[in-house]
């Protein structure tokens, strides 16, 4: 199997998992807003939903774990083959073929080969092609910490108006109303914490990735850079994404291409120049 395409789908495969895990929490927070509605209907309901979806959470949060952390390893692989000018081992296309999830990638090929760049094979080479893709990863990841933070606003508003009329027992007629509403009030305080660690997870990543940007573009100057110094940069972006989630397809989508102009206009690679070794090409879409 190609590589490239190895590990679009193994990073698609883990955006799907998250995908329903927001979802999952999503519709808890609702279930706990129609809960304080109909206490008696939804008693039972959302009591379950109490336990079911932690558990199917965590469920989820392993496979999109496990898939990731197989896209994350593929594209360990592409930088290095790319900036050494190395070539996948038989054994290596072999595992691929044999490990990589069935699942087809639903987000959009590359623009262009993110591994573009114009140096010459060596360490120069790795860290400028690492810091174009932390160019592109800040930007993606910026907009996703924004976009998870808007509903802990409303899981936090709707936790603490439900706990307080729960508190207050406001219109609970009997114990099984009640019920419902302290187990809808857990309900929302965890979608809360869900998303607040994405937020947190994101906003590492940023900060990770404005130190790659930085660091790896002054290496990525020197004519030869002590390889040691870039390894550890490079090493310290990878682990970054290593511990991030994945950036969902749509954030990707939407920026991508403002991300290659910015590439383009800001950094010293011009557009349409072949690849130096055109038979490698990486991706950085997450």
């Amino acid at each position: 199997m190609d590589p490239l395409e190895a590990q679009r789908r193994e990073f698609s495969a883990a955006k799907l998992a998250w995908l329903l895990l927001l979802l999952l929490q999503l519709a808890a927070l609702a279930l706990a807003l129609l809960g304080f509605r109909y206490e008696k209907q939804l008693a039972l309901t959302t009591v379950l939903a109490g336990v079911f979806i932690p558990v199917t959470s965590v469920v989820l949060k392993k496979y999109a774990g496990d898939r990731y952390s197989k896209g994350e390893s593929i594209r360990r692989l592409l930088a290095y083959n790319n900036g050494w000018g190395k070539a996948f081992e038989p054994s290596e296309q072999l595992l691929l073929s044999a490990e990589t999830t069935s699942l087809p990638s639903w987000d959009p090929r590359p623009i262009d080969t993110y591994y573009n760049s114009k140096k010459l094979v060596g360490a120069a080479r790795v860290a400028h092609i690492t810091q174009q893709s932390a160019s592109y990863t800040l930007r993606f990841a910026s907009a996703t910490m924004m976009l998870a933070a808007i509903p802990i606003v409303a899981a936090v508003t709707a936790g603490s108006v439900l706990l307080i009329l729960a508190i207050q027992g406001l219109d609970a007629a009997g114990g099984k109303a009640q019920i419902t509403q302290f187990a809808g009030t857990l309900l929302a305080f965890s979608v809360s914490s869900e998303f607040l660690q994405l937020v947190f997870a994101y906003s590492e990543l940023v900060s990770a990735c404005k130190n790659a940007v930085t660091e790896c573009g002054k290496l990525a100057k020197e004519g030869r850079p002590n390889v040691q110094s870039v390894y550890l940069a490079v090493g310290a972006y990878d682990c970054a994404l290593a511990k991030a989630p994945p950036i969902p397809g749509l954030i990707y989508r939407l920026r991508r291409e403002r991300a290659e102009q910015d590439w383009y206009t800001h950094g010293d690679h011009p557009p349409n120049v072949p690849d130096a070794h055109p038979s490698q090409p990486g991706s950085t879409n997450k």
